[in-house]
């Protein structure tokens, strides 16, 4: 049972993955394509992609505070914590904001009777929350990882397999504008059950130092 917080990384990636390809959002095509698939699509599906990504957020924001305590039971410098800890919860708030702002259409849609956007008006909403969500996450990602490598190679709390891997992964993680979600889709499943497989290390046993006795 206290590897199963490690899983929260495998679970927050799995949700934000099947939002993300499920993806009902109006296509980036010309005026009358979009006012075309306004014309014969609901927002059921998308709030429900928007909602599936929201979820996510908690699971991730659970992962960041587990790397953060395996490194501190490894013993790293408390700035390693914190930077980990740090990124991690960047990642999440990127996803928790992504969420919303991709249900702001169909909200919008459900509670007016405006009706459809306008084709330059969808596709510059949509394009600046994708935007968003991309720049972000590739951020905080490579700084996740960063910060997980550096902890892995020095032997604190973080296996180094999962350090070795973390190279090419960063690497994957940065090509994020070309393949938005398999860099860091790669990442948060390899270090979910890598930690998850190894559990916590044990923390260094203390020894009382004998104290002098006075005279």
């Amino acid at each position: 049972m206290s590897r199963l917080p490690a899983l929260s990384g495998l679970a927050g990636i799995v949700l934000l993955d099947v939002a993300w390809f499920w993806d009902p959002a109006a296509p980036f095509t010309d005026d009358r394509g979009i006012a075309a698939w306004y014309a014969t699509h609901g927002d059921a599906q998308w709030l429900g992609a928007a909602a599936v990504t929201i979820l996510a957020a908690p699971f991730l924001w659970i992962f960041a505070a587990v790397l953060r305590d395996r490194l501190a039971a490894g013993g790293a410098p408390r700035g390693l914590q914190l930077l980990t800890a740090g990124a991690g919860r960047a990642f999440a708030l990127t996803v928790l904001v992504f969420g919303l702002l991709y249900a702001a259409i169909p909200l919008s849609r459900t509670f007016t009777v405006v009706g459809a956007p306008s084709g330059a008006v969808s596709r510059f909403w949509d394009g600046a929350v994708f935007g968003e969500y991309i720049v972000a996450a590739t951020l905080s990602v490579v700084v996740l990882v960063g910060a997980v490598g550096v902890a892995a190679f020095r032997r604190q709390g973080i296996p180094l397999g999962l350090g070795i891997a973390g190279v090419p992964l960063a690497v994957a993680v940065l090509a994020t504008f070309f393949l938005p979600m398999a860099g860091i889709t790669l990442w948060f499943v390899a270090a979910s059950v890598t930690l998850a497989a190894t559990g916590r290390p044990s923390r260094a046993a203390v020894v009382p130092q004998p104290v002098p006795a006075t005279a």
